[in-house]
């Protein structure tokens, strides 16, 4: 079957049961979005070097230390050098 094919197949059985259809595609884990998503572990370092702890994710680590979402983001990826006083990388 063509992509086209596929995608005018979904419209027809959501247009003849919308909530039915929702129901099996969340249950099935079709959705490609933020629900099946995981983070990815951080580690928190002081500026020495010295390892702090391990966070599950970014938006864990700075829930707990109340460090700025994207600037922590920025350290692990090497675009910044610290946030909040500390490094961070990713596992």
């Amino acid at each position: 079957m063509d992509a086209e094919t596929v995608i005018q197949k979904a419209i027809k059985e959501y247009e003849a049961d919308p909530l039915n259809t929702l129901r099996r595609v969340y249950a099935a884990g079709y959705d490609r979005g933020r629900w099946d998503r995981k983070g990815r572990p951080v580690l928190q370092y002081d500026m020495a070097g010295k390892f702090i702890q391990e966070f599950t994710s970014i938006t864990n680590a700075c829930e707990v230390t109340g460090a700025n979402h994207s600037c922590v983001g920025k350290v692990c990826n090497g675009e910044r050098k610290a946030a909040s006083g500390y490094q961070w990388r990713y596992k």
